[in-house]
C-alpha cells in the first residue's frame, strides 16, 4: 500500500503529465491521459469498503 506521500507524488505527476499533454495536444488528450491513469490507479488500489456491500 501507497504511504500518503506516494500517493500524493503520483497524483503530482499525473497532473504535469496532463497539462504538459494539454499544452502539446489539446484538452480530449489530456482528457484521455487522465482517464487512463484512474484506470491503472483503480486497478492498482484495493476497492474502498463501502463498495463491496
Amino acid at each position: 500500500m501507497l504511504t500518503t506521500e506516494e500517493l500524493v507524488e503520483a497524483i503530482a505527476r499525473a497532473v504535469l503529465r496532463a497539462s504538459e499533454i494539454l499544452a502539446l495536444h489539446g484538452p480530449t488528450a489530456a482528457e484521455v491521459y487522465l482517464r487512463l491513469f484512474q484506470l491503472q490507479w483503480n486497478r492498482t488500489r484495493p476497492l474502498p469498503l463501502h463498495t463491496l456491500n
